[in-house]
């Protein structure tokens, strides 16, 4: 129990020193990243489709600057436009770029961060396109003198999809609203990501109810949210992470919590998020409990993740296969992992 302690005193002198008033994450406009979570109450019920463009329309209510924007998404070794707010959309589906042009003149090649960048086209450099790009620039009013707010939407290390608002106006984007639109990017990428859809099998074949799956779904969308308010440098360090870096990490649940825990009816949501680097064994955090102190629903989306996270290229190392995730898994049983969740996970993952 000592230790437990030891470690609570140590995250909250760390979080009390990170945590400065101009952080990514204190600094936002609560109002308006409450507006964000409380529109995915009832995500788990929609597609793919109907998710996404909710979420792309409801940015044009958060950032005010935004006139007209457009999300692309990687199908095949294309980038195509899915949906479009201002634009027309059968013009602006005649602007399909190459994976490898990684949309020219934007930050988005598959070393991108998930963050919002903004970039001023004083006028389109008619070397790097045809004409017939040109001309459909031209008839969009992308062409020159716009300004585009834009956020890469990266999974396992590459970009699946890219959200742009644009202005014409003169205007820059406020850091508040650079700051919405990577809450944005960060969600969607999770969307993207398989953490959700292995924490939902886990709990289908563990027999849990609709609710609880529903529940599991949401937190795991929503489990990471936290990084928002970790330095983009030490989650895409290369290298090995200093002590003091490591502890920065491991404020991100508590990052999670703070956030979710304002949104309605989502206290249980909140804390299976909270404690999803709970170990079972008590050597996890940020709390430290063991066993049964963790909620069921958390020690399910802590293997899901743990299995992604292995099975997933980092900047740090490559990926593992499945046969190498799982056999950690296996080692870790009754230590890191739940038994029965684990000996469940291993079974789905090896057919």
């Amino acid at each position: 129990m000592k230790g437990k302690g030891k470690r609570k005193g140590l995250l909250k002198h760390v979080y009390k020193k990170n945590m400065k008033p101009d952080s990514n994450y204190e600094d936002t406009n609560y109002n308006k990243v409450m507006n964000i979570f409380e529109s995915f109450v009832n995500m788990h019920d929609m597609s793919k489709n109907d998710f996404l463009e909710k979420v792309f329309v409801s940015a044009f209510k958060l950032i005010p600057e935004a006139q007209k924007g457009s999300f692309y998404e990687l199908s095949g070794d294309k980038y195509i436009p899915i949906f479009t707010n201002g634009y027309d959309f059968e013009t602006l589906q005649k602007l399909v770029f190459n994976r490898s042009d990684a949309f020219i003149d934007y930050e988005c090649s598959d070393v991108s961060n998930i963050d919002a960048y903004q970039i001023h086209i004083k006028k389109r450099d008619d070397t790097k396109f045809t004409k017939e790009v040109i001309e459909v620039f031209k008839a969009l009013g992308t062409y020159s003198d716009f300004t585009s707010l834009y956020a890469p939407v990266q999974v396992d290390g590459i970009n699946v999809g890219i959200i742009s608002l644009d202005c014409f106006n003169k205007t820059d984007f406020s850091k508040n609203s650079k700051k919405i639109l990577k809450f944005y990017a960060q969600i969607i990428s999770n969307f993207y990501s398989r953490v959700r859809e292995y924490s939902c099998a886990i709990a289908s074949e563990l027999g849990l109810s609709k609710q609880q799956i529903k529940d599991i779904s949401t937190a795991a969308l929503l489990h990471d949210i936290g990084k928002i308010g970790v330095p983009t440098e030490i989650l895409n360090k290369p290298g090995k992470l200093t002590e003091d870096e490591y502890n920065i990490i491991k404020l991100h649940p508590i990052h999670t919590k703070t956030i979710l825990e304002k949104i309605s009816d989502f206290t249980s949501i909140a804390n299976f998020a909270y404690s999803h680097h709970e170990n079972y064994d008590g050597t996890g955090y940020p709390q430290g409990l063991s066993g049964d102190e963790i909620p069921f629903e958390s020690q399910i989306i802590q293997v899901a993740d743990a299995y992604d996270a292995m099975t997933s290229e980092r900047a740090y190392r490559k990926a593992l296969s499945t046969y190498e995730a799982l056999s950690i898994i296996e080692k870790e049983m009754g230590k890191q992992f739940n038994l029965e969740i684990a000996k469940v996970a291993i079974r789905l993952f090896s057919i």
